[in-house]
């Protein structure tokens, strides 16, 4: 099973695969707090909780968390509060994971593989290969974003592990 999140302090966009392909999703979704207008450290407490139940639920063998990138304060008005912010949401969450399943199964990654497509292109792809997926009933496009990850990381990782070097040995497995 593979568990990819898109944390933040506000929403976690998650998804659960069998297989990291559209047929092999188990679940996904967003991990809302019930009260929004509390400290961004209740927000996140209430998040871990349902986190936990997820974890628990699926037991992820692999887990892929997407990390703060250097843009994050320019959707904050360009304060740096907000990259700090974030970057507390995803570095707890993150421990969560690792005190709840093998921390060596973990794979951080920045944005990048995004490769700056806009969220809103991103949502449409996620509708058109997921049914349940509504783009509307996600307005940080967090729920787009992991199902993407967890795409992209499992696209990633067969493409490693078909791929040899000049000696013969596997690359990335």
């Amino acid at each position: 099973m593979l568990l990819a999140l898109d944390p933040s302090s506000t929403r976690t966009g998650y998804a659960v695969f069998r297989d990291p392909e559209p047929l092999g999703l188990v679940e996904s979704g967003a991990l809302i707090p019930l009260k929004t207008d509390r400290t961004p450290l209740d927000r996140i407490s209430t998040m871990a909780v349902d986190l936990k139940d997820i974890i628990n639920q699926h037991t992820p063998t692999e887990v892929i968390v997407e990390i703060p990138s250097r843009h994050v304060s320019a959707r904050h008005g360009g304060h740096g509060a907000g990259l700090a912010t974030y970057g507390f949401a995803a570095g707890w969450l993150s421990c969560l994971v690792s005190l709840l399943t093998d921390p060596r199964s973990i794979t951080w990654v920045d944005n990048g593989w995004t490769k700056k497509e806009p969220a809103q292109s991103r949502a449409a792809r996620m509708a058109l290969l997921f049914t349940h997926y509504e783009p509307a009933e996600d307005p940080g496009f967090d729920e787009a974003d992991a199902l993407g990850l967890g795409l992209w990381h499992g696209t990633r990782t067969r493409i490693l592990s078909n791929t040899t070097d000049e000696t013969g040995n596997t690359l990335g497995g």
